[in-house]
């Protein structure tokens, strides 16, 4: 889970409300922070329940104030899982005294029986974030269309390489795999990007739901979230697996 920030800060820097922070750099080869503040913490366990038709399980961890992010966060997360399907519930609040910037992402990788390869993907986005060298926003938005990146209709992976930010596609984005395809929903006006990226081992890809591109500390027009004191704001997404039909594309 990725919060208060998603994805690379270069150099672990930012500006907020005209002061530089510098998070810790936890990504050696490209000099950045990455990943967030929780990702590694131990949540607390808030309420666990079975019923006939689903399990959830509800965690909460308190971000505490610190010298690279001086911000108090509290973030509950419930996590409800059906036959074939898995959908969470993030709530975020400022439990802080001051004005707080924030992303979120969720990191799900989907593993293919052979190579990803020879699966095909749908993410009927518009725009993707162009990216340098390094996987960080340049800050041009680029239209899919006629592009290597134009997923609107079902197109298998191949040889191709991904790590890039897509707009929040306008439905669902769909994996389909040898007997069964995943579809992975989003709530559109919070999760308003999806990163795509392929490990170098190529075994699986990662659809993650997030709320802006990489860096957007540091080019907030691209989506950063601004939490009043005592304000709360809510989210949700959902993975389901279902069996491959003649009807599923």
């Amino acid at each position: 889970m990725l919060f208060p920030f998603h994805d690379r800060i270069p150099g672990g820097k930012y500006c907020f409300g005209g002061r530089e922070y510098r998070l810790p750099v936890n990504d050696p080869e490209t000099g950045s922070a990455i990943h967030g503040l929780v990702y590694n913490q131990e949540f607390s366990i808030a309420d666990m329940q079975t019923h006939c038709f689903c399990a959830e399980l509800v965690l909460e961890y308190y971000l505490e104030a610190s010298a690279g992010y001086p911000f108090k966060m509290h973030l509950k997360i419930k996590y409800r899982l059906t036959k074939n399907r898995l959908i969470v519930f993030w709530k975020i609040k400022n439990t802080g005294t001051g004005t707080a910037p924030f992303t979120l992402g969720w990191h799900p990788y989907f593993k293919a029986d052979e190579k990803i390869d020879n699966a095909e993907l749908l993410c009927p986005s518009k725009y993707y974030a162009e990216t340098d060298q390094k996987a960080l926003p340049t800050g041009k938005i680029i239209s899919t269309r006629n592009t290597g990146y134009d997923f609107s209709a079902p197109v298998k992976i191949a040889g191709r390489e991904l790590d890039l930010p897509f707009t929040a596609p306008g439905s669902d984005i769909r994996l389909f795999l040898k007997d069964r395809f995943i579809r992975i929903r989003q709530k559109r006006n919070f999760f308003r990007w999806v990163q795509i990226f392929i490990p170098p081992d190529r075994e699986s890809i990662a659809l993650e739901p997030v709320s802006s591109p990489p860096n957007v500390f540091n080019l907030p027009a691209l989506g950063l979230y601004i939490l009043q004191p005592g304000k709360t704001i809510k989210a949700w997404a959902e993975v389901c697996i279902k069996k491959l039909s003649i009807f599923s594309k």
